[in-house]
């Protein structure tokens, strides 16, 4: 068992009960990153996971944790698929190891939201990159990533409730998080296309556009990045909302349709 403390949002994840291998589902660990470079890329992974797998773990496990850190922190936004590719081989023999990286990400996550040092931008941009590219090589499930991007929008997903611990830290004419959560989508929306999987994607696309819209000001790049994010998720049938109000009430219509007795 790892000595690394563990925290419930980052478990990683288990095979669905009943579910089944469709289309446009997230890779499996061994698939390797598409270019013209594959071979190459997939020989030399194969050789750093190889060199991991056999090193001495049980007396090494708090250095190789420090360096997994410090290799997140310090790789390039490109390098991140490759990374999540090396923690995705890790899985099955190393889970609860895996468990302790995901959780300290996701607390530097929540950290530079609370924080939101403008220094820290790219790095904070990168570790989304990173989340990303975790789901996608099955790492984590999809109810972690999106209890994270609810977070993100100030929204308890399991309350059900503003997130009004989150919202302190977050001012109206503040849209980082608008680019968080792009960075997120512009790296996993294609595997969100169809079944319970879009139905996930279009509940979550609503409160977003209620976050965009509750925000005072955006750089003409930000209207620009969110513009591309939609029309890569949902090209001309992405769910939308023109305005404030009309947010805020699909919001309402879609809490009333889960739980038909809130008021």
């Amino acid at each position: 068992a790892s000595s690394h403390a563990t925290a419930p949002a980052a478990r990683p994840p288990a095979a669905a009960e009943g579910e089944q291998q469709e289309s446009g589902e997230p890779r499996e660990s061994a698939e390797e990153p598409q270019g013209e470079d594959d071979g190459e890329v997939r020989n030399d992974l194969d050789s750093v996971v190889g060199y991991i797998l056999a090193l001495p773990w049980r007396d090494n496990e708090d250095f190789i944790f420090r360096q997994v850190l410090l290799l997140i922190s310090t790789a390039r936004f490109n390098d991140m698929e490759c990374i999540a590719i090396m923690l995705a081989a890790l899985k099955e023999q190393h889970r609860n190891f895996l468990v302790a990286v995901m959780d300290h990400v996701f607390e530097q996550v929540i950290r530079g939201i609370e924080e939101n040092d403008f220094k820290d931008a790219q790095r904070r941009v990168s570790a989304m990159k990173f989340i990303a590219e975790c789901y996608n090589y099955k790492v984590i499930h999809s109810d972690t990533l999106f209890c994270l991007l609810y977070t993100l929008l100030n929204w308890d997903i399991y309350g059900d409730c503003e997130d009004k611990r989150m919202a302190q830290y977050d001012d109206l004419g503040d849209c980082f998080r608008i680019r968080l959560v792009c960075t997120v989508l512009d790296s996993l929306g294609k595997y969100f296309l169809k079944h319970k999987r879009r139905l996930l994607m279009d509940r979550f696309l609503i409160f977003f556009q209620r976050y965009i819209f509750e925000k005072t000001y955006r750089l003409m790049d930000l209207e620009f990045m969110l513009l591309d994010t939609m029309d890569n998720l949902r090209p001309k049938q992405a769910p939308k909302v023109s305005n404030l109000a009309e947010a805020r009430e699909a919001c309402q219509r879609i809490r009333q349709a889960e739980v038909p007795d809130l008021a």
